[in-house]
């Protein structure tokens, strides 16, 4: 998001990108919610034009076996991943794709953009400017960014972990998820702070198609909630693979929580994949045990609703995934003078029960745009993104310890949203934020 902004602006960008996948990232169909600063950047940046959402008209609450137990108004759009990141990508550098076959030509007054894939940034050095503005100014020195390849390559040369290329930036924007490398150069001491939740998400998808008509009937434009004991589900539609949103085209999305002790064998055996490989965050789609899978859904699928039942039953091996939950925080977002800024994910990093992780990163990208335009300063955009970082990230902890009845937990950290919460009214009160 930011990358296309500063193109908007006629900033040349480049975008160093982990995966080495030209084609664009793997997302395992993940979905997300598409809240306002979603729309609002969209609107302004992107040419494409396409329809990005599925609309939810409300949300509905099931209690173990009892599919109806309440029913609100509170409503939120879904997307997926991979949609958004189509999106993104036909604007910035013409990436074209099942989702945009044609992406936009540019912009007058666009800047040079250009994303390379299989690039790991390696080292950042800095060199400040004389008298630089530590305060209010973007890009106060020049950083020296030098990364190495994560993939071989025949045709270019490339060999993986050898040193590949310099660039040198008057800006570097971390954008680099909740285990930030960047982040791990200029704030090393937050890198400890990345925390396993006490549980795992299973996360699967299923075609409107494969399950009853009754089944998907229920999960019509709405998000929904299976709480069972020690766990709950989330469901929801998002577009096809191709980004289709019409009715029988789309997926279900779904997502379990489940309780597992950190270092215990059974949270080993739900990592380790059908090749033996033991993961560190991720099994991916289509490596989960089915053994191991088949085990954790029989000792639970009999207290589950019955939608939600039938569409865990039915989703494929191929289209299974499982993920331990982590949150973050750095205590800083601006390093080197205001030539490096942690966005996202980079700097907090949140449980994803709130759905929020893309509308922070949205949001961040709109108040950077006042910064760049100089309507906001560094410092100010700083502490707002801190002090709306900290409040989520406490916030989605509370939401998921009550989901996954870990009520001790619960107890304290709802303490600690409250007492937040009190310093944060009385700093806004003092005009601190």
């Amino acid at each position: 998001m930011h990358g296309l902004y500063l193109k908007r602006q006629g900033v040349a960008v480049t975008i160093l990108e982990q995966d080495p996948n030209a084609g664009g990232r793997k997302s395992h169909n993940a979905g997300i919610a598409f809240g306002p600063a979603v729309a609002e950047v969209l609107a302004r940046y992107d040419d494409t034009r396409v329809q990005s959402y599925i609309p939810a008209v409300g949300t509905r609450i099931a209690f173990r076996t009892f599919k109806d137990l309440k029913h609100l108004k509170e409503s939120r759009n879904e997307t997926s991943w991979e949609m958004l990141y189509y999106i993104l990508r036909a604007n910035f550098d013409g990436l074209t794709s099942d989702i945009v076959p044609v992406p936009p030509t540019s912009r007058p007054g666009d800047g040079k953009s250009e994303y390379l894939v299989g690039r790991k940034v390696h080292e950042l050095t800095f060199s400040p400017k004389p008298n630089g503005d530590t305060k209010g100014a973007v890009g106060s020195g020049d950083v020296t960014v030098r990364y190495i390849s994560t993939a071989s390559s025949e045709a270019d040369g490339d060999v993986p972990g050898v040193q590949e290329g310099i660039i040198n930036a008057g800006l570097v924007i971390a954008a680099d998820g909740r285990y930030s490398t960047i982040r791990g150069f200029v704030n090393p001491n937050t890198q400890a702070k990345t925390e396993y939740a006490g549980y795992v998400a299973w996360r699967g998808t299923i075609l409107e198609t494969e399950v009853s008509s009754e089944t998907a009937e229920y999960f019509e434009n709405k998000t929904s909630l299976n709480f069972i004991k020690d766990s709950y589900l989330v469901v929801y539609l998002i577009p096809s693979k191709t980004g289709s949103l019409a009715p029988g085209t789309r997926l279900i999305n779904w997502v379990w929580y489940y309780n597992f002790v950190e270092g215990s064998c059974e949270l080993s055996q739900v990592l380790t994949d059908v090749h033996g490989h033991l993961h560190s965050a991720t099994v991916p789609a289509g490596l989960v045990r089915h053994e191991i899978w088949q085990k954790y859904l029989s000792s639970s699928i009999d207290n589950m609703s019955a939608p939600y039942a039938e569409i865990l039953s039915k989703t494929k091996a191929q289209d299974l995934f499982v993920t331990k939950i982590t949150d973050g925080l750095s205590d800083k977002a601006v390093f080197y003078n205001g030539a490096v800024v942690l966005v996202g994910d980079a700097l907090a990093a949140f449980r994803p029960h709130l759905a929020v992780g893309t509308e922070q990163a949205a949001k961040h990208c709109l108040d950077f745009a006042k910064v760049w335009e100089g309507r906001m300063t560094l410092a100010e955009w700083e502490r707002s993104a801190l002090a709306n970082g900290k409040k989520l990230y406490l916030t989605s902890r509370v939401l998921g310890m009550f989901g996954c009845s870990r009520w001790l937990e619960f107890v304290e950290t709802l303490l600690q949203v409250v007492l937040f919460l009190i310093r944060f009214r009385l700093k806004r009160l003092r005009g601190k934020l």
